[in-house]
């Protein structure tokens, strides 16, 4: 399906530029998901609810959404016959605190682990906590070596923002290489199924689009990457 006809799914107050801006992402992250092959009836978990959860709904029939209760609707409006699980990723340093999940067969951890201070293989421990024994968990998240971050480096100007003031969206907390993310994932009791670097992030700045296609040859310099975890074989 088209990003027009996905998007087209939420009102037009919905249509922000975040959606626009990120609708490559979307597909890419779509494509990845199609072609893992779960059945429609497959039990889906999107962990920070967006428009790619309205494509979600689309593709599966059983999706809910996790995150704060108050945040569910912030980037766009969700049906209100999602189920929604209220929880704070951050409290999964404490597993006294961990929610009882169902078991999903997909979990979708896209563009979120970036912004949380909680040290990611404590999250992935919970989040595993919800997957089935064949269920997969999809991280999306930067690619922290990217080159546009090099050259910025090479320049003496820092690639990465300051952590704002507004505790509500504070903004990318650390970003991760290939290597980290599956060695944290294996410290959770998961393993690597797939992993792929993409630069599925839309710019209007012609410089990025130049580097965008000078790293088409050399993909782990790709402004992002998306990885496929399963739990670990006993």
């Amino acid at each position: 399906m088209s990003t027009e006809s996905n998007l087209s799914q939420a009102s037009s107050a919905d249509m922000s530029d975040y959606g626009v801006g990120h609708a490559p992402r979307y597909d890419a992250l779509e494509k990845l998901i199609a072609d893992l092959r779960l059945p429609a009836s497959a039990k889906v978990l999107d962990v920070g609810s967006s428009f790619f959860t309205l494509r979600l709904i689309q593709m599966f029939q059983d999706v809910s959404t996790m995150g704060f209760s108050d945040a569910r609707d912030l980037i766009c409006k969700i049906p209100d016959s999602i189920p929604h699980f209220s929880f704070d990723l951050n409290n999964s340093r404490e597993p006294k605190k961990w929610i009882d999940l169902p078991k999903f067969d997909l979990i979708v951890f896209a563009e979120v682990v970036e912004h949380l201070p909680t040290a990611p293989q404590q999250v992935f421990r919970f989040l595993a906590s919800g997957l089935a024994r064949s269920g997969l968990l999809v991280v999306q998240t930067p690619n922290v070596t990217s080159l546009d971050k090099r050259l910025k480096m090479l320049s003496g100007t820092n690639p990465y923002e300051l952590i704002r003031e507004d505790w509500t969206n504070p903004g990318h907390f650390r970003e991760y290489t290939k290597a980290e993310l599956v060695s944290m994932a294996k410290d959770a009791g998961l393993e690597l199924v797939r992993h792929e670097y993409r630069s599925y992030f839309k710019s209007p700045r012609l410089a990025m689009k130049f580097i965008d296609l000078l790293v088409v040859p050399f993909p782990f310099l790709r402004r992002g990457q998306t990885a496929v975890f399963r739990l670990q074989s006993k």
